[in-house]
């Protein structure tokens, strides 16, 4: 929903302590993950921001990107996220020109 960010960022030793957490839980238990950070001395956080911060980091490790399929550019076919497109756009092509003899033949008729 795009709300304000709030508390300190994650660091990545944060970061790595929650994913170790969630893989030795099995089964993450969102509240007990909290309680668990908390007592290893990092921030209190939501429920809600371990968790996504968790997928987000499992998405990163997977090589998965959430904007996979949509915003690609133009030209080139790249994600735009983070591109410098290099490919140059082509003009359109131009009509073919007509000889003289035809352009007066034109103007004649009119």
């Amino acid at each position: 929903m795009g709300g304000s960010r709030q508390g300190p960022r994650f660091t990545a030793a944060e970061d790595e302590a929650l994913c170790a957490l969630v893989v030795n839980m099995g089964r993450a238990k969102w509240n007990e993950v909290n309680k668990s950070m908390v007592a290893l001395g990092y921030a209190n956080r939501s429920i809600g921001s371990l968790r996504n911060r968790y997928l987000r980091c499992v998405q990163a490790r997977n090589g998965k990107d959430c904007f996979s399929g949509k915003n690609r550019c133009r030209l080139c076919g790249k994600l735009q996220k983070g591109h410098v497109c290099t490919a140059t756009m082509t003009p359109p092509p131009l009509p073919p020109l007509r000889a003289p003899q035809e352009a007066a033949a034109d103007t004649e008729t009119e």
